[in-house]
């Protein structure tokens, strides 16, 4: 899965415009000597990467960084003065390991999802891509703000194409107990 990390830089000095554009790689590195991460783009150091940013880095994970966006200057459209920065990186599909937790102790019935469920969901690129449907966002938002939610689910269900995403998402979490649906 790729992750994307987007943040801003506020340039310390003001750069032409047309040395900072839009796509323009950037390099990352880290000062041997003062230990601060820095962007450097077309020999250009556009600034310190903030802390939240660093944080995110992962050791021996290769990344891309590309400028995202570019701010000029107020008072001299002809520079820039602070640009954003798309940081993207490869993670690994599945969570390296799963947590088991239990529902809670007040639904005995099991309507609430386990950690684990959730995280088969959001691992799932076939289920993410589903999720993207607008049609679909419309009416699981619909069922969501209904008064009567179960009821709103139940005539949900009786659409084939809302009940064939049910039992998607139903093989996904609980593999075991809801064979894949072809």
């Amino acid at each position: 899965m790729q992750r994307k990390v987007d943040f801003d830089i506020q340039l310390k000095d003001k750069l032409p415009a047309a040395s900072v554009k839009v796509g323009l790689a950037v390099q990352i590195g880290q000062d041997q000597d003062s230990g601060t991460w820095s962007c450097t783009a077309a020999d250009n150091v556009l600034g310190e990467l903030p802390a939240n940013v660093i944080a995110s880095l992962r050791p021996q994970t290769p990344f891309t960084a590309v400028v995202r966006s570019v701010k000029r200057a107020a008072d001299d459209p002809e520079a820039v003065s602070s640009v954003q920065i798309r940081l993207s990186y490869q993670t690994a599909e599945q969570p390296q390991q799963l947590v088991q937790a239990e529902p809670p102790a007040d639904d005995p019935a099991g309507f609430t999802l386990t950690t684990t469920e959730l995280e088969r969901l959001a691992y799932n690129k076939e289920f993410r891509t589903t999720l993207g449907d607008k049609r679909l966002q419309e009416l699981l938002l619909k069922i969501d703000s209904a008064p009567n939610r179960e009821q709103a689910l139940k005539q949900a269900l009786e659409g084939a194409d809302f009940r064939e995403f049910a039992d998607r998402m139903l093989s996904v979490m609980k593999p075991k107990d809801y064979p894949r649906v072809p």
